[in-house]
């Protein structure tokens, strides 16, 4: 009995101390996945609420969160946090538990080595009935006693033993849940990376865009001040032959000007053209952006859903602190 008591004391403390360091692992990732999960909310919202995020963008980070689902209810979650509170309340000081039991081991041992020695005192004195008789109920006595105290402590250990067991069958869909959450969560932090990474692209896009828009305008302004003096030295070209009656060999070379001019007028008339079609792109292209931009304000309802969902699930979160 005394060696089955020692066995079992030694099962209990290993049984305690695992499921300490269970309890305590399970406590610590729970904490970094609610950390982690206000981090990516935080980013969400930042990333919502960026000007410069399009629509389409927006619709399919708001439809990836949506999509984020609850393995159980925070009511689930937290009573089951409550239930592993009642049993911990109930679980015995497993320390002194097992020291109180090292001790009752080492009482009854000694209660052994003295039935053994009464025992030891009847054989060598049996003539004696009286001393015979009183060694035999002194060893009987002490055997009883080291009976009773490993009794006792027995019962204290099957204690421990249900109490970690408790504990271990509530403790497990506890990390179910919480591991379901994080692998789902991690998934969405991935979408969320190559969201942004995309969002990054298109502004990039946006403002090499611009900058080209930007060139063009000026490439469109210095054009048309070359036209406008062009006109004007094509005019006086113009008022000069009216003007000449000359003939001849410089009456020739006024009228080669003139030729040269007028193509290069129709050139010019050309390119204009083709400049006010670039501009007509370029202010569509503007007007594109900013019809995009006026779409974000029909979002700011399902964006106000979405950061509500985003806080039930802080809440969440929160009671499993």
């Amino acid at each position: 009995m005394i060696r089955e008591a020692e066995e079992a004391a030694s099962q209990v403390q290993s049984d305690a101390q695992r499921l300490e360091t269970q309890v305590s692992a399970s406590r610590s990732q729970m904490e970094e996945d609610v950390r982690r999960t206000r981090l990516l909310i935080q980013q969400v919202r930042d990333f919502l609420s960026d000007p410069d995020t399009d629509t389409a963008t927006i619709q399919e980070v708001s439809e990836a969160v949506l999509a984020l689902w609850l393995p159980t209810d925070s009511a689930t979650v937290l009573r089951k946090m409550n239930e592993i509170q009642a049993i911990a309340a109930r679980l015995p000081n497993v320390d002194l538990v097992l020291s109180q039991t090292k001790r009752d081991i080492a009482q009854a041992r000694r209660l052994q080595a003295e039935a053994e020695q009464a025992r030891s005192r009847a054989h060598a004195a049996e003539g004696q009935v009286e001393d015979v008789v009183g060694n035999l109920r002194q060893g009987t006595a002490a055997l009883q006693e080291a009976q009773d105290t490993m009794q006792g402590t027995s019962r204290s250990l099957r204690l421990i033993q249900e109490r970690v067991a408790e504990v271990q069958q509530v403790l497990g869909p506890a990390e179910t849940l919480v591991t379901g959450m994080t692998e789902q969560l991690g998934g969405f932090r991935a979408r969320m990376e190559a969201l942004r990474l995309r969002a990054q692209q298109q502004r990039a896009r946006a403002a090499l865009a611009q900058q080209h828009a930007e060139d063009a305008s000026g490439s469109a302004l210095s054009a048309q001040e070359g036209f406008e003096r062009l006109k004007q030295k094509y005019a006086e070209l113009k008022d000069r032959l009216g003007q000449s009656s000359m003939l001849g060999e410089q009456g020739a070379r006024i009228l080669s000007v003139k030729t040269e001019a007028e193509e290069l007028f129709g050139e010019t008339m050309e390119m204009m053209d083709r400049m006010k079609d670039m501009e007509s792109e370029l202010i569509q292209g503007s007007q594109a952006i900013v019809l995009r931009s006026a779409d974000l304000t029909g979002l700011e309802k399902r964006v106000e859903q979405i950061r509500n969902h985003i806080n039930e699930r802080v809440l969440y979160y929160a009671t499993c602190k």
